[in-house]
């Protein structure tokens, strides 16, 4: 064969591969491709991140200190929080800066009021670990349908159907076996009570009060997601700040690390990773929407309470553990609703 020949033959062949690989493209579709990347670094993150969280945030209210003969527990919950707050400003500044945003606008008086429930809602439910378990904390601010439902039927006169309150018992249902199906056998001091209840509920309504202010906010002006991070934990430094300092909660907080310094690693764990965890959240609502981040937040529950109930060996009835299918059956049925309903808005 001479050389033209090969050279022909050769060039033909290559053509072909390129024209193969094309194809291949084409059948994977890349872009797909991508946003399936996306979207497992998405969940990975937000489970590693909050789950890391989880475990963090138990140790630091449940362990219990030694020194010279006197046990105590870290109970400056402020205190925890003024740090929280302060680390997710600094990340959220700093991301603002790269991007050359800008830190302060005329969008600050709003952002001050978002700051507040934004506190609350983690003043109540750090409350709420005084009087119930960890796992029973998650497990009720998991079901944030049950309070949307019951005020809109009493506010905004909202019906709904009938499946929805099928739903809406499911949840309710598991919620109250595993509250009440107590294990006998154990003497765990963190017995389940309905102030804790309560406070757990509160501190969801504070969440949702939240979010739809944020939502509110974000429809009426242009603002970048680190911006509003930045802002909300900008004023709640300052209003927590003022707390800790006036009510001596600052210093007693200092003076147990002094104590206890191994108190400060778990400390500055669990504030690195709400700072990180908040960014994924951020990526995951712009890139897919609210709908994903629900699917993969009550996901990551589920999984948040499995994990502290082997971390730390809290009690569990066969009982408890059908109320805790019953709940999240319940809430992956409210999740499949509001897809098929908006499938049907396109």
């Amino acid at each position: 064969m001479s050389n033209s020949n090969k050279t022909q033959s050769k060039s033909q062949h290559n053509e072909e591969n390129i024209e193969w690989i094309n194809n291949l493209a084409i059948s994977l579709n890349l872009k797909s491709f991508s946003r399936l990347i996306q979207a497992i670094f998405c969940i990975v993150g937000i489970y590693s991140t909050y789950m890391y969280y989880a475990i963090l945030q138990e140790r630091i209210s449940f362990f219990e200190y030694e020194k010279d003969g006197v046990i105590e527990r870290f109970k400056y919950h402020n205190f925890l929080m003024f740090i929280q707050c302060i680390v997710n400003a600094i990340w959220a500044g700093i991301a603002v800066k790269i991007t050359k945003g800008k830190l302060f606008d005329n969008t600050e008086g709003s952002i001050a009021i978002i700051s507040i429930t934004y506190l609350l809602g983690m003043a109540t439910s750090y409350a709420a670990l005084s009087f119930i378990n960890y796992p029973t904390t998650v497990l009720v601010k998991s079901c944030k349908m049950i309070p949307v439902m019951i005020m809109s039927i009493i506010i905004g006169g909202k019906s709904y159907k009938l499946s929805q309150f099928a739903l809406m018992l499911l949840v309710t249902t598991g919620i109250s076996l595993f509250m009440y199906a107590k294990d006998k056998s154990s003497d765990d001091g963190k017995v389940s009570s309905l102030y804790g209840v309560i406070l757990a509920i509160a501190s969801l309504l504070m969440d949702g009060t939240t979010g739809a202010r944020q939502d509110a906010l974000i429809a009426k002006v242009s603002i970048s997601s680190h911006k509003l991070m930045f802002g909300v934990n900008f004023w709640a430094t300052i209003f927590v700040g003022i707390y800790v300092l006036i009510t001596g909660e600052f210093t007693k907080a200092i003076e147990f690390g002094t104590r206890h310094q191994d108190i400060w690693y778990p400390i500055i764990n669990f504030c690195i990773v709400s700072a990180l965890g908040q960014n994924f959240i951020f990526m995951t609502v712009r890139v897919f929407g609210a709908l994903t981040l629900a699917l993969i937040t009550t996901t990551r529950k589920f999984f948040t309470i499995l994990a502290s109930l082997i971390v730390f060996g809290h009690p569990i009835t066969i009982t408890q553990i059908i109320g805790i299918l019953l709940v999240f059956v319940g809430l992956g049925g409210e999740l499949i609703d509001k897809y098929k309903s908006k499938q049907k808005q396109h």
